[in-house]
């Protein structure tokens, strides 16, 4: 396939995910200028190409985004960000007209309605775990409330351990782990006060056993290829407790999924779904991400699914990305076309560890942070095989600042998972914030690192 050189492309969101994304889109010959809707402001220290950002501009503001890219002449425009997705950005690009690659909001449903998804899995009796839906959209109408009956439910089902789930986006911390009854009321109420909108129903899901990963697949609408394989850590604290943040570090190749028993059922799960999306009337084109459980049967490990995501994930992106032996443009370009006829897509076999860096009191309880100055980024990055993407934050006068919660990223790249997370947790120790104020996770990777160590 013939790409013409001096492209634009746009990446809609703001976060780590897309920085890596603009690093990648920046190293491809194509490509000669970026924008980014509404990026942060270090994305232009790792872009190879100039970088323009539009920071008033909402991710999920078609209108405006229409009239940048027309404006802007841009080719290609990579929907990032979950919200947008869900508001149709891609849809909205017929508009222009201008390529883009991610789902179509019908197709999106998969990750921003999880009773949709639910339902979906059961129907193509894909490995999930049991689950209720609760709906509390009517509530002032029912002569019921809609929390007694989960009282009743969970009186019908004693002694087991729950996840509690906002159906609809919640910025990745819609999910909350309840061990007991008591539990599960309070994560119904507490997600119904933070996230009212994506609250409406509420999901009840029996807790799986077993140990998580991710993987991601890229569909043309018509075939398909699994990408890669990461692993999350979304838990605020070390040892996986504290509240779900949405992602607080991950790893590439973790060895988990060196099984190929796994990477089978991976297949046939990614396989299943897209086939039933497109018998129900949905083409794919894009990054689908699953969220999975491996669980041990018979002595043997089976993936569940945990979750789907329509989209990259972050941090997942951020050590996955960077890896790709592959031109993204040119792979934007496969995707809208549907042709994957000898087109190649791997992983360059490098392991990487990503931490994020965040401001004391994440999740929700760093607004006391922001403003305060960040000192050590650009010492952090001369330390070899290091990369540090942004996210919440603000420079001004070449200085860095606190913006936001998930501040941000350093990837450390290596042979094996001790060789990165050495070089990621040597160039998070260089970095500072005024008053102590900079908190990250001391144990990314840890459960590839103890493998390692007993082998």
């Amino acid at each position: 396939m013939m790409v013409e050189k001096g492209r634009t492309v746009a990446v809609i969101g703001g976060g780590g995910r897309e920085a890596a994304l603009i690093h990648k889109y920046s190293q491809s010959p194509h490509v000669n200028r970026i924008v980014a809707i509404p990026g942060n402001d270090m994305m232009q220290e790792t872009s190879e190409k100039p970088v323009q950002l539009f920071p008033n501009v909402k991710a999920t503001d078609y209108s405006q985004i229409i009239n940048i890219c027309k404006d802007e002449q841009v080719d290609l425009v990579d929907v990032a960000q979950e919200d947008a997705v869900e508001q149709d950005v891609v849809g909205m690009m017929k508009f222009v007209p201008t390529q883009a690659i991610g789902p179509r909001a019908s197709a999106g449903r998969i990750e921003s309605d999880k009773n949709f998804a639910r339902s979906f899995g059961e129907y193509l009796m894909l490995p999930q775990p049991k689950f209720t839906a609760f709906n509390f959209t009517y509530e002032q109408y029912k002569p019921t409330p809609t929390i007694k009956q989960v009282e009743k439910y969970l009186e019908e089902h004693p002694n087991k351990s729950w996840f509690v789930k906002a159906a609809g986006l919640a910025q990745g911390k819609g999910v909350i782990p309840a061990p007991t009854d008591a539990a599960v009321l309070s994560a119904i109420s507490e997600l119904r006060n933070s996230f009212p909108d994506a609250s409406k129903v509420i999901i009840l899901e029996e807790e799986l056993i077993g140990e998580e990963f991710s993987a991601f697949a890229l569909s043309n609408g018509k075939s398909f290829k699994v990408i890669g394989y990461a692993q999350d850590h979304k838990r605020a604290f070390d040892g996986d407790t504290g509240p779900n943040t949405g992602g607080m570090g991950a790893i590439s190749n973790p060895l988990l999924l060196a099984n190929t028993e796994l990477q089978k059922g991976v297949e046939e799960i990614f396989q299943k779904t897209f086939e039933g999306l497109q018998q129900g009337g949905i083409r794919y084109k894009g990054v689908l991400y699953l969220g999975g459980m491996a669980v041990e049967e018979d002595g043997k490990l089976k993936p569940y699914i945990i979750e789907f995501n329509a989209r990259w994930g972050d941090p997942e992106a951020q050590v996955l990305v960077p890896g790709l032996e592959v031109d993204l443009f040119e792979m934007g370009q496969r995707v809208n076309a549907g042709d994957f006829k000898n087109f190649k897509i791997k992983q360059d076999g490098k392991v990487r560890v990503v931490v994020a860096g965040v401001a004391k009191g994440y999740p929700g309880q760093e607004n006391h942070v922001r403003g305060k100055k960040i000192t050590g980024i650009d010492e952090a990055r001369k330390i070899d095989g290091i990369t540090i993407y942004g996210a919440g934050i603000k420079i001004i006068n070449s200085k860095h600042y606190v913006n936001g919660g998930r501040l941000f990223y350093i990837v450390g790249e290596g042979n094996d998972a001790v060789d990165a997370r050495e070089r990621a947790y040597e160039a998070m120790h260089r970095i500072t914030i005024e008053d102590d104020s900079l908190a990250y996770r001391t144990d990314i990777g840890y459960r590839d690192v103890a493998r390692l160590h007993k082998s």
